[in-house]
């Protein structure tokens, strides 16, 4: 249910001064588990921008919102997003970060279409894109983490085998990975995060990528 919040209380964007390169990144403040999410926007220049790190999400049901304040003042975002921002905060030091429903003026539409075109060099500046799968309850991330660091450098092996080396058995390997392995990474490949479109923008632009579960 999107939660209701008084005009005076509501966060209420400045312009940017140019839509085609100026964004805006949101310093999340220092907190720990529970506590309100807080966080602070600045403008930049997309060619000129401080080191940020961008957040690959997804938006969730429509009516799953909750406000989160910014500059003392309340917006409201997506809970997957807010489960996000929880995860990715230090406790003892601020995070710059993009992240679309709270950098984006989503109340305007004019802008939102501007953003969206540059959003290309956004995720191909950032020093890293944060991949936020979810929280995971359902299914053991852990183990599913697990089999995909088991299984990456015999892939990268094989991909690019050395001279006089033997390659890797990976029949060998996948015959002693446990079933409940195998059913974690079937549920991990499971998240609405896989269905979205934009995830080859953001991912296939990015210089690192980080992935988050639970």
């Amino acid at each position: 249910m999107k939660p209701k919040v008084r005009s005076s209380w509501k966060y209420h964007y400045k312009c940017l001064p140019d839509e085609r390169k100026s964004f805006r990144l949101l310093k999340l403040l220092p907190g720990k588990g529970e506590d309100p999410i807080r966080c602070e926007l600045s403008i930049e220049d997309v060619d000129n921008a401080p080191p940020y790190e961008a957040i690959s999400y997804t938006w969730g049901e429509p009516a799953d919102k909750i406000s989160v304040l910014c500059h003392g003042k309340h917006t409201i975002v997506a809970i997957h997003l807010r489960d996000a921002l929880r995860r990715l905060r230090h406790e003892n030091a601020s995070r710059t970060l993009w992240a679309d429903a709270i950098c984006i003026n989503q109340g305007d539409k004019k802008e939102r279409g501007h953003q969206v075109q540059i959003m290309g060099p956004i995720f191909e500046r950032a020093q890293r894109v944060l991949v936020w799968l979810g929280l995971g309850t359902d299914f053991d991330s852990g183990a599913a983490f697990e089999l995909v660091r088991s299984l990456y450098p015999i892939f990268d092996a094989l991909r690019y085998p050395s001279p006089n080396v033997e390659p890797p058995d990976l029949e060998a390997h996948v015959a002693c990975v446990a079933q409940s392995q195998w059913e974690a990474f079937g549920e991990l490949l499971c998240c609405p995060w896989f269905t979205r479109v934009w995830i080859l923008q953001e991912i296939g632009l990015a210089s690192e990528a980080l992935v988050f579960c639970g």
